[in-house]
């Protein structure tokens, strides 16, 4: 059996085994003290491995200080999976917590229940990551979160859970191609375009009517397969307009109702101890609201402090009450909401 590697990158420290038949031949820890750390633990970890740790199939996984791996219940039940990741990178703060780094978002999961699961990982943290297993001439195509690695496992040691993982797990992330080897495979694509004009140019003068009656069932094909992706596009452009479009109702209605929320916060902490509200009223550009106070004088310039009203001022008469042998003053306060 060929060895396999295995890298997990947790919160304090980055673990990497070798594993050979089930059993970890080779280890090797470091300490990681924040993304800015990654690439040194990396190169401290590997420093003593052996030569075919290389050549070994590298399996990662990150733990979930680097990575968050929840269920998108606001995610609508379209039936691409790429057209819903599409719709989570797009509204990715609405789903995920940011904690003020950048996210990269994994494709979504539909599981077997029905249940939407996405994964968000930390992309300065994933850039790192790579960065270093690159500079140290391994090849990282993935990377997983290690919950999902875990359920989909029978061993308890992290990195022979990395290492013996199946390449196809659920909510992977993907780095961009590495440079050199796009440079290969560029290289590798220009060969076989020149190769491929040379041969095009033999088979021209060999057989000119048999090759354009080729191109033309070929370009027909190509164009009709164009026509479906057109129809295919505009199908998925208009559900995805419609979800961003509930999402931005949705994210109003809640910012209104915090602000009416903090209005009245702020009115019960503004006016005096003495002063009792008997009714209020307040819509979208204006309100008003009855007071009862010994002073209804003393209450309008405490309005002036609240930032989310304006321009307060008493309506009406001001009457004079007697409760419970106090004599207090009520009056109509009136105000205007500050536009937005």
């Amino acid at each position: 059996m060929t060895a396999q590697a295995g890298i997990v990158l947790g919160g304090e420290s980055i673990r990497c085994a070798l594993v050979d038949r089930g059993v970890a031949s080779w280890r090797s820890e470091a300490p990681v003290h924040g993304a800015d750390s990654i690439g040194a633990a990396v190169a401290a970890v590997l420093a003593g491995a052996p030569p075919r740790l290389r050549r070994a199939p590298l399996g990662i996984c990150v733990s979930s200080e680097w990575v968050q791996v929840k269920t998108l219940p606001g995610v609508p039940p379209v039936k691409q999976a790429r057209l819903a990741t599409q719709i989570v990178r797009e509204n990715e703060r609405a789903f995920f917590l940011a904690r003020g780094r950048p996210l990269a978002i994994a494709g979504v999961w539909t599981r077997p229940d029905g249940t939407i699961w996405g994964a968000a990982f930390d992309s300065d943290a994933m850039v790192e990551l790579t960065r270093a297993l690159r500079a140290a001439r391994l090849r990282v195509d993935r990377v997983v979160p290690l919950v999902i690695a875990m359920e989909n496992s029978s061993d308890s040691d992290d990195p022979i859970i990395a290492a013996r993982m199946s390449r196809r797990l659920p909510l992977a992330w993907r780095p961009d191609p590495d440079a050199s080897r796009a440079r290969m495979l560029s290289f590798a694509r220009l060969g076989s375009t020149g190769l491929g004009v040379a041969l095009a140019a033999a088979f021209t003068l060999v057989g000119p009517g048999l090759r354009a009656e080729r191109f033309f069932h070929a370009a027909d094909d190509e164009l009709q397969r164009t026509r479906d992706v057109q129809r295919e596009v505009s199908q998925a452009e208009g559900d995805l307009r419609k979800t961003t479009e509930t999402l931005n109702r949705l994210a109003v209605f809640q910012a209104s109702r915090g602000l009416m929320s903090r209005m009245l916060g702020d009115l019960s902490q503004t006016l005096p101890e003495s002063t009792a509200l008997v009714a209020f009223h307040v819509d979208s550009v204006e309100g008003a609201f009855t007071a009862i106070a010994p002073h209804v004088a003393d209450v309008l310039p405490e309005l002036t402090s609240i930032d989310v009203i304006t321009s307060p001022k008493i309506v009406g008469s001001v009457t004079r009450e007697t409760i419970a042998g106090a004599h207090v003053e009520r009056a109509t306060f009136r105000f205007r909401r500050p536009t937005r």
